[in-house]
This record gives C-alpha cells, sequence and structure tokens, in this order.
C-alpha cells in the first residue's frame, strides 16, 4: 500500500527529503496522525465488511457441510468423492523435483 509507505517514511524522516523545505514538528505529527488513522479506518472497515480471511479454499469436510447446507441434504455423503488435497511442504516439492531429474538421467 502507497499509504502505509508514505506513513512509515515521514515517520522516519525520510520525507521529505532533508535538502526541501521541511514543515516543522507539530505539523509533520498532525500529518503522521492523519494519515495512521485514515489507514486504522480502512483497515477495520474492511475487516467489518469482509472479515478477517476473505477467501480460503474448504477442505474435503467443509465442503461436505457447505453442500449439506446449501442442498438441505443432511444424508449427503460426497467427501469420500472429491480428491484428497496433497499437502506441500519444502521437502515434498524438492523430493518431486530430484525425484524427476533423476528420472531423466537415468534415461539417458
Amino acid at each position: 500500500m502507497t499509504w502505509v509507505k508514505v506513513h512509515d517514511r515521514v515517520q522516519a524522516g525520510e520525507m521529505p527529503p532533508k535538502e526541501k523545505k521541511r514543515p516543522n514538528a507539530a505539523e509533520t505529527t498532525n500529518f503522521i496522525k492523519g494519515v495512521s488513522s485514515s489507514l486504522v479506518a480502512f483497515e477495520h472497515e474492511g475487516t467489518a465488511k469482509e472479515g478477517r480471511a476473505t477467501q480460503r479454499r474448504l477442505n474435503r469436510a467443509e465442503y461436505e457441510y457447505a453442500v449439506r447446507d446449501l442442498l438441505q441434504m443432511p444424508w449427503l455423503q460426497v467427501k469420500d468423492q472429491l480428491p484428497r488435497t496433497a499437502k506441500l511442504t519444502a521437502t515434498t516439492r524438492l523430493v518431486t523435483r530430484s525425484k524427476s531429474r533423476t528420472s531423466r538421467w537415468r534415461a539417458t
């Protein structure tokens, strides 16, 4: 966010540049407080409207519960028909990558 960067730079004394005419300390403090309150208000407004997490992926059980609620079919069982979510970690990616490389080397 551009205004967060502006706030941080003015607060750190990096803006306006030292060779330019600078406002007095009271004006700078008022500006920082104004920008800060606007940023906080914007953040609170977004959180109130959308909640903290705006989007995330549902797991299989959550998806099943959602479908049951939407279709009003509490007996519905679809979780086992959905693909399992692979748990990827840095190690998993590294192993997968190294397996694909070694298979290429073995083929030649």
